[in-house]
This record gives structure tokens, C-alpha cells and sequence, in this order.
């Protein structure tokens, strides 16, 4: 596994690491809501927000942004060579995951709302 690093060309390997660090984060963020943890405390009030604004900078949209950015950098990397337009689509797919993820939230908090869920 080392190797596997090692040999890495820089670019590739700061998506790497964005990637695993992001993944790692979020699947402890996952475990902590599964738990039944304080978390349970934030998501509803990040969900009760009634004027309906949507926080931008969270810790949950900073994970969705960076699994986005990291693991669609790590996908697209054989296929789109220029360094700078990879950055570019990756950036806009870790955007598409903070909007995806908000959109998720308003229909979970939907669900919750009307006693369906």
C-alpha cells in the first residue's frame, strides 16, 4: 500500500488525500447519528431553521464539498489531464454534492414534519 503512494504523481496524491480524509470523517459523522449521540441536537436545529436560509458553512456541507472534490478528482483523474480543469470539475461536482445534501435535509425534514417518517 505504501508503494501504491509513493509513486504517485503530487496532484494525484492531493486528491487522494482529500479523499480518504473526507471519507473518514464522514463515516464517523454517520456512526455518531446511527449512535443516537448530541449530533442528533445540531441536525435538528440545523433542519428547524424557519426562515428558510440554508447554512452554508457547516461541517456537514465542508465534508459533502471535500468527498465530492476528492473523490471526482480521483475519478477523473486518467481521464482529464490538465491539472487545472480537473480542479475546475471537481470543484463543481463538490458543489453539486453541498446542493444535493441540502436538498436530501429538506426532504428528510419534510417527512419528519408531517409525522411520515
Amino acid at each position: 500500500m505504501k508503494e501504491f503512494f509513493l509513486d504517485m504523481d503530487p496532484s494525484r496524491l492531493f486528491f487522494w488525500h482529500i479523499a480518504i480524509g473526507s471519507s473518514v470523517i464522514f463515516i464517523l459523522q454517520t456512526l455518531i447519528i446511527f449512535i443516537g449521540t448530541d449530533a442528533e441536537h445540531e441536525i435538528a436545529s440545523d433542519l428547524n431553521n424557519n426562515d428558510g436560509s440554508f447554512k452554508l458553512y457547516s461541517l456537514r456541507n465542508l465534508v459533502s464539498f471535500l468527498l465530492g472534490f476528492g473523490w471526482s478528482g480521483v475519478a477523473f483523474y486518467n481521464v482529464i489531464h490538465n491539472n487545472i480543469i480537473l480542479g475546475i470539475v471537481a470543484l463543481i461536482i463538490g458543489g453539486l454534492f453541498i446542493v444535493g445534501f441540502h436538498y436530501l435535509m429538506k426532504i428528510l425534514f419534510k417527512l419528519t414534519h408531517r409525522k411520515h417518517f
